[in-house]
């Protein structure tokens, strides 16, 4: 077994996890424009928890976004900085997914669920993606896509759900519900207090470990929805 470290800090929610030799522990805060400083000292606790050194890590996993502007360069920077560092890969993880495993895993959501995935993105938009689970992993149906609330398609994602429920789960979810619609045969339920989590990368950071399908340092990248510039890759022609 190998010792992999993930970070997350797409949201107003700041954590990371261990998974050492498949054992699993980690650390999670909401910390709102605290990423920056929480994240070192959370990693230095975690590791140090763990009787564990930085260079006995073998892979970094990240949340990719979408998400925070601000919060995806912090998690995205540390992640290559470290790989780079320690020469090992890297595991991109989508945070829409990563915040619906993370309701699957605390409870929230069942694993016959729809699950409706959403960040505010501020500027009276969210980030979303459709999801459902095959054998406890996170499907995306549609999307991830950027979505003023007005123009929100609750008919196109509600004709896709043949009977069950829909569960919203994210920072979004109050946003949406003032919206939601009014005649529908699908139960619609909605869960704030969700939010991507650092643990929920472990998983596919090992299936694409297994796959063959992990980044090298110099291929970080955050995903981006809205046209933002794109980030300033270390080790790249256009430096740090």
């Amino acid at each position: 077994m190998f010792n992999i470290l993930a970070l997350e800090t797409s949201t107003d929610a700041c954590s990371v996890a261990l998974s050492k030799s498949g054992a699993v522990t980690s650390r999670y805060e909401i910390a709102p424009r605290e990423h920056a400083r929480r994240l070192s000292l959370m990693l230095d606790d975690l590791l140090s928890s763990n009787g564990i050194t930085i260079g006995e890590i073998d892979l970094i996993a990240y949340g990719m976004g979408p998400g925070s502007f601000t919060g995806l360069r912090i998690g995205a920077s540390a992640a290559q900085a470290l790989a780079f560092a320690l020469k090992v890969p890297v595991f991109g993880g989508c945070t829409l997914e990563c915040q619906a495993l993370n309701a699957l895993q605390s409870g929230i959501v069942e694993p016959s669920d729809y699950v409706l995935s959403v960040i505010d993105a501020k500027i009276k938009k969210v980030y979303w993606s459709l999801i459902l689970f095959k054998d406890d992993h996170p499907v995306t149906v549609f999307g991830p896509e950027a979505t003023t609330i007005v123009e929100f398609p609750w008919d196109q994602l509600l004709a896709s759900i043949k009977d069950g429920a829909l569960q919203v789960v994210g920072d979004a979810a109050d946003l949406l519900v003032q919206d939601k619609p009014i005649l529908t045969n699908v139960t619609i339920n909605f869960f704030n207090q969700a939010r991507p989590h650092a643990r929920s990368l472990l998983n596919g950071a090992v299936s694409a470990h297994d796959s063959d399908q992990l980044q090298d340092a110099r291929d970080v990248n955050p995903l981006y929805l809205d046209g933002t510039s794109s980030f300033k890759k270390m080790g790249s022609a256009e430096g740090v």
